[in-house]
């Protein structure tokens, strides 16, 4: 049975950078601000105005 992940984080793809938190970005995954969900995650990246990101599975 495949679940849905419960923890995500938000890479920047220009750079593949991190969300830190709003308005700063990280190199370190392990620095990464955690969502509970995939809609947090695409909000907070949405309001920090990236051009592009991904929401992935931070147990990944």
């Amino acid at each position: 049975m495949n679940k849905e992940p419960k923890r995500f984080i938000v890479q920047e793809d220009n750079y593949g950078m991190y969300v830190y938190r709003l308005g700063v970005l990280t190199s370190n995954k392990d620095d990464a601000k955690i969502f509970d969900s995939r809609n947090e995650a695409n909000e907070d990246a949405a309001d920090m105005h990236l051009n592009a990101w991904e929401v992935i599975n931070y147990d990944a």
